[in-house]
């Protein structure tokens, strides 16, 4: 089964023709970024953004704005009901940065993860269906991001929910992997994130070679990285076999990258990048990357 915000469903029952696997659907980061673009709360706005991508058979969306960025679950749970779009939401803790008057231990994140996922998110029956994006920060992966990943892993062996993760700016990807081995993570159930960021592509593949999943989830952010370069690195990875390994994403996470600011938008994954990448896999490699991959991983 699937865990929904709002209920539980089947793989089976997911429908349309693309998944996007890593968003932000009501965050908040200014308090750290320091700046005004790093904030979407207007539920209208982010209805009238999906509408376009809902316009190609969006089929899901995995929000990953988790404890760190201020989401507000109820309004996350309120657009998918109003739009008819399954949503799964997450729980978890972002960068040591946004965190750094965090004192919790690792049973008590474990005891909040689990409650999340299990009962609901505070004063709600509103519940995670995944962790994430839990983060490691680029210098080094500091002490309460290991209590977090340690609660993550924890719950994980308890219910076998899946974990997303956040490689911050292409940095520490494969110690971040061989970290999560190392305290026994279901690696079948875990996706390494913003890998695409990674510049060498033999570190990704040590990555997969230790049984993750990965995700090339910031396409269309040209200023990271040129999707020409992205479109290169799926190829690859999957004429070295790993078709089944990937998942893709936006990760829209500031006002510019929307259509209302001038932005790529949601719908982007099919009215740009996939019409650069038909000719060069089979139709069945895209639906595995863009809609089977993420079902599979998310079924627990």
């Amino acid at each position: 089964m699937i865990q929904l915000i709002n209920k539980k469903i089947q793989k089976e029952n997911v429908k349309g023709k693309f998944i996007l696997s890593h968003e932000h659907l009501n965050f908040d980061l200014t308090h750290i970024r320091k700046d005004n673009t790093s904030l979407i709360k207007d539920k209208k706005l982010i209805k009238k953004e999906l509408s376009f991508a809902l316009e190609q058979n969006l089929g899901l969306i995995v929000d990953l704005s988790n404890q760190s960025m201020n989401s507000n679950k109820r309004k996350i749970c309120e657009i998918s009901e109003e739009l008819n779009i399954p949503i799964v939401t997450s729980t978890g803790y972002y960068l040591n940065d946004y965190e750094l008057n965090n004192k919790m231990t690792i049973s008590e994140l474990e005891n909040e993860f689990y409650k999340h996922i299990t009962i609901g998110f505070k004063d709600t029956n509103l519940k995670a269906g995944i962790i994430g994006e839990i983060a490691t920060s680029s210098d080094k992966i500091h002490s309460f991001e290991k209590k977090v990943f340690q609660a993550a892993v924890n719950v994980q062996k308890k219910i076998g929910v899946p974990i997303y993760t956040h490689v911050n700016l292409g940095k520490l990807g494969y110690d971040q992997a061989l970290f999560l081995k190392k305290i026994s993570v279901n690696t079948k159930k875990t996706i390494i994130g913003h890998v695409d960021l990674i510049e060498n592509i033999d570190e990704i593949l040590k990555i997969l070679k230790l049984g993750f999943n990965i995700g090339i989830d910031t396409i269309g952010k040209q200023s990271y990285l040129k999707d020409e370069k992205r479109i290169q690195k799926i190829i690859k990875l999957i004429e070295l076999g790993f078709e089944d390994k990937i998942v893709i994403s936006l990760d829209i996470s500031r006002k510019e990258y929307l259509k209302s600011f001038n932005g790529h938008g949601y719908s982007y994954l099919i009215n740009n990048f996939y019409k650069e990448i038909k000719n060069k896999i089979s139709k069945e490699q895209w639906k595995k990357i863009s809609f089977k991959n993420i079902l599979r991983i998310l079924d627990f």
